[in-house]
């Protein structure tokens, strides 16, 4: 295998990594708390595919991303047993595969929501609450079983990232199938689904002016749709590009780059996905811009006080004199 990995290259995604954290969680939080303040946006069935990737993102950024920048910044796994090494895989691997059929849930949702709405408010339960539930408790049963139950032998190297990775994945068939299942048609699914939803309204958008009230309708969950399907494919296409040409060749330097790098590109999905997420939730959006004011308001306040407190002083030194 080329070695591309070296303790330089991982003290610069070390850096990029932690300066996208804060604000990252800044956001998440800001999002969080406006949806615990409003009953209108919880209430959207729209924004419950939203709030769910938001959810597991902000897990995955404050719970398993810090594992690997420890990784990074010291080379070596934050605990060298095989439990932690289990857990650290098992956290992992259920996040990014949930925020991944998570994103393709959301575009198959959208294009019911925008052009058979009748029809998926009649089956609610079947298109919305149960695919939702598959994204959070698949993930967590297919990895606890596969890292801690599946008979294969793992050597964890406390010197790489997930320790080396679960044993099943260096099984041809096991760790193909996971591959195609878990990490590219998820993909697919949302590339496909968002191709349809914007060659249908542009389509629908050049007839009749009835035609054109689904895209001043949908609008939004259209936006929305294509940015955070636009950001899990700059993301993820790469990755799933690296994947398909290793499994038909063996290429030893796309198996480095992956391990080396993309491996930790995929937490700009995560990363990334609060400000995408903010951009389509127009009411959050507008409570950020009122902030603005209020803190110049604040600062203008502050000066102004200051400045009283100056004048107080200085009329006390001369009353002195």
């Amino acid at each position: 295998m080329v070695a591309l990995d070296t303790s330089k290259s991982r003290l610069i995604i070390f850096i990029i990594l932690i300066t996208l954290t804060i604000p990252s969680i800044l956001c998440s939080l800001f999002i969080f708390y406006h949806f615990y303040r409003s009953r209108k946006l919880r209430q959207r069935i729209n924004n419950h595919v939203v709030l769910l990737l938001l959810i597991i993102t902000f897990i995955q950024v404050i719970g398993e991303l810090p594992i690997t920048l420890i990784f990074l910044r010291t080379g070596s796994a934050a605990v060298s047993s095989k439990k932690f090494c289990q857990f650290w895989i098992i956290f992992d691997y259920m996040l990014f595969t949930g925020s991944l059929w998570t994103m393709a849930i959301a575009s198959i949702q959208r294009y019911y929501l925008v052009f058979h709405r009748t029809f998926f408010d009649k089956y609610i339960i079947f298109f919305h609450y149960v695919p939702l539930s598959f994204c959070v408790i698949y993930p967590i049963i297919l990895y606890s079983f596969l890292v801690t139950k599946y008979s294969c032998i793992t050597d964890f190297v406390y010197s790489s990232w997930t320790c080396g990775g679960a044993c099943y994945l260096y099984e041809p068939v096991l760790g193909s199938i996971d591959w195609i299942f878990n990490g590219c048609v998820n993909v697919v699914l949302s590339i496909l689904a968002t191709s349809l939803i914007i060659t249908r309204v542009l389509i629908q958008k050049c007839r009749a002016t009835t035609q054109r009230s689904i895209w001043n309708r949908s609008r939004r969950i259209i936006i929305q749709l294509v940015a955070l399907s636009t950001l899990y494919m700059l993301v993820w296409v790469p990755c799933v590009i690296c994947f398909v040409i290793t499994l038909f060749r063996s290429v030893p330097i796309l198996s480095s780059l992956y391990s080396s790098y993309l491996s930790y590109y995929q937490y700009l999905s995560s990363l990334l996905c609060p400000f995408v997420c903010l951009a389509g939730l127009p009411e959050v959006r507008r409570a950020l811009n009122n902030i603005k004011p209020l803190n110049k308001q604040i600062v203008h306040d502050i000066r102004q006080v200051a400045e009283n407190i100056k004048n107080q002083h200085r009329n006390c030194l001369e009353s002195d004199s």
